[in-house]
């Protein structure tokens, strides 16, 4: 997926695509666009199904586990209701492996479905049988969340024009006790003086077993800013002097300022790689 300025550019990366891709026998079909013209330059059996059938009530196009309205160029959660009550820590795992979030937009969801997950599997019971009702009330608590999600619909288009004056990336980390992680968010000016935001990434990952400080969980994701970010700026084409790291940890910003020698391993490691 991506955007462009004006049909003839979108149609010449297209074109071209196709032509490289064809060289290897490898020939592109399912096209799906938010502009009828750009369409029109392809065969009719080379468009999306739903495009072809002209399903105008769901012009819906699946993308890396999302969904892609055309019309509106919006993203969704396709997160259907449970057909099965879930009762095992198969069937649970069975329904945190169907959530597939790429841009960890509702990572702050899946992560208590995580933390669920990992507490029944500590009760040392068997895969098929009934986990604690504790945990099964929480996790009909945390899908009905989920389930919810099907109503938030998220812009694809992030903004970028030729109009755009700066890009900055702003990325920002925290940890608890449970779980730590990163969100980088885009930060556009443009020539008439508007400037917007937009969640790029984000990830989040649940505490290990073992016991670490709240300081060296919030370096761990301090850690997974920077990854975030050369992801994102990759991608985007941010500058490296516009990307601008955001934790409230006073130790980790101390361990950042300090000599490598003088750190414990744990901490010199990843220090060196931020």
């Amino acid at each position: 997926m991506d955007s462009f300025e004006t049909v003839d550019e979108a149609l010449f990366v297209c074109k071209e695509l196709e032509r490289g891709l064809s060289v290897g026998e490898f020939p592109l079909v399912k096209w799906a666009s938010v502009e009828p013209r750009l369409l029109a330059a392809f065969r009719k059996e080379e468009c999306s199904r739903s495009l072809i059938e002209c399903n105008l009530s769901a012009p819906l196009e699946s993308v890396l586990g999302l969904q892609w309205n055309c019309q509106c160029d919006t993203l969704c959660f396709p997160i259907t209701n449970r057909d099965a009550e879930v009762i095992s820590k198969r069937q649970l795992l069975g329904v945190l492996a169907r959530l597939f979030d790429p841009l960890g937009r509702i990572a702050p969801v899946i992560v208590e479905a995580k933390l669920l997950m990992r507490e029944a599997t500590l009760s040392g019971r068997s895969w098929d049988d009934p986990v604690e009702e504790s945990v099964l009330r929480r996790f009909g608590r945390c899908y009905n969340d989920l389930v919810s999600l099907k109503a938030l619909t998220i812009p694809r288009w992030l903004g970028f024009s030729s109009k755009l004056v700066k890009a900055q990336l702003r990325v920002f980390a925290d940890a608890s006790e449970k779980a730590f992680g990163a969100a980088s968010y885009v930060r556009l000016c443009f020539d008439n003086g508007k400037v917007t935001s937009s969640l790029v990434l984000a990830k989040s990952r649940i505490a290990p077993r073992r016991s670490l400080t709240i300081p060296r969980l919030e370096l761990q994701a301090a850690v997974l800013t920077v990854r975030l970010a050369a992801v994102a700026a990759s991608s985007l084409h941010v500058e490296q002097n516009e990307i601008f790291y955001w934790t409230d940890s006073l130790t980790v910003i101390r361990w950042l300022n300090m000599e490598g020698c003088r750190l414990r391993a744990f901490v010199a490691h990843r220090v060196a790689e931020i």
